[in-house]
């Protein structure tokens, strides 16, 4: 159009399930209809293109033309302008909900470096747990003490403190201001490692735990063969409970604090090595 009619836009309403290019008809329909008068020779649909607009009608190059092929509902822009093409040029469309707007090859990539990612990801907690684990076997033979209860099934519970260390598990009973009435008193009790022969959790209620600590109340002995290996579905090995060598005392803690010190304990049992675990 000459300069002086560029600055009246002309109004188009259509349906919102029109495509683009059949509003680029409609808009060229209406220019004949009212620019019938005009030099101006009109080519086909296809040759045209809509571009998104200012107000003032200035077309913003910086975005492609809307594709053809899309509903006119899936733009909510109010302004647009008419440009005809002299070459193939590329158009945008905005993609259904659900559907992805990244083309293929930029999807593949950013795939490749999602994987990439969740890789390293992976790898750093497998080492952040190998770092832990080693961690846990340097600190296993440092002191360290629990509060814990004792059990006995003919005798209340006596709360000690369990002291654990790379040498010695040591039972030191909590002195209760009720002690003196107590029929009986529990007596401290120490052992050295190289005696103990196993531990493990027993049972678990709700957030309480059982854990029992077997020892070789022997150790140092001449060892009898004949006491070894009878059939047994316990958890522990069969030699711990066929053995009259070796007994047992019973614990109940929080479950936290009874895995933390089952764990302790089988970890300093892995890095020695003892005739009452043979």
């Amino acid at each position: 159009l000459p300069q002086q009619q560029r600055n009246y836009p002309i109004n188009i309403c259509c349906v919102a399930t029109a495509k683009i290019q059949d509003l680029i008809g409609l808009i060229l329909l209406k220019f004949s209809t009212n620019h019938g008068d005009s030099n101006i020779v009109l080519k086909p649909v296809t040759n045209y293109g809509l571009y998104i607009c200012e107000e003032d009608g200035e077309v913003d190059g910086d975005f492609p033309c809307l594709d053809p092929k899309e509903s006119v509902a899936k733009f909510g822009f109010t302004c647009l302008g008419l440009v005809e093409h002299k070459e193939n040029l590329k158009s945008v469309s905005f993609p259904e909900e659900g559907q992805n707007l990244v083309p293929e090859d930029k999807l593949g990539r950013a795939r490749t470096i999602s994987e990439k990612s969740k890789a390293d990801e992976n790898r750093q907690k497998n080492d952040m747990l190998a770092m832990d684990e080693h961690n846990k076997r340097m600190e296993a033979p440092l002191y360290q003490s629990y509060r814990v209860f004792m059990v006995n099934k003919v005798r209340p519970k006596v709360e000690v403190n369990l002291g654990i260390s790379g040498e010695r598990v040591e039972i030191d009973p909590v002195q209760q201001k009720s002690s003196k009435l107590m029929p009986f008193k529990q007596k401290a009790v120490s052992h050295h490692m190289d005696t103990i022969a196993w531990c493990q959790i027993t049972d678990i209620k709700s957030s309480r735990s059982t854990f029992k600590i077997v020892y070789n109340s022997n150790f140092g002995a001449s060892y009898n063969g004949d006491t070894a290996f009878s059939g047994n579905s316990s958890s522990f090995p069969p030699t711990l409970n066929s053995s009259t060598s070796f007994k047992n005392y019973d614990f109940e803690s929080d479950s936290g604090t009874a895995q933390d010190i089952v764990q302790k304990i089988k970890l300093i049992l892995v890095l020695r090595s003892s005739t009452s675990r043979k």
